[in-house]
């Protein structure tokens, strides 16, 4: 997805102000911006490399920055789908 591409959240899933490692329970918890509920839909704000620009992110899956409920927030890539399929 890129950005500017409507999407759905797949699953119910936490949200964060910016990426967070696997490993940083810490960060986790700073960064926790609430839950996203599944069927909800939002708008791409990142193009798909972003999230490597953070720091001391570590390894981790894909990040997202999405518009959900006018909050500006991040979350896995794997979590969230186009919300329109083009064949």
């Amino acid at each position: 997805m890129v950005k500017g591409s409507l999407a759905c959240i797949l699953r119910d899933t936490a949200v964060y102000t910016r990426p967070v490692g696997v490993t940083d329970q810490v960060g986790a918890v700073r960064h926790h911006a609430g839950f996203a509920r599944q069927d909800e839909h939002c708008l791409i704000l990142s193009d798909p490399w972003d999230w490597e620009a953070t720091p001391d992110i570590g390894v981790s899956n894909p990040w997202s920055q999405i518009l959900l409920g006018g909050q500006v927030v991040w979350v896995k890539n794997h979590c969230i789908a186009p919300l329109v399929h083009v064949a």
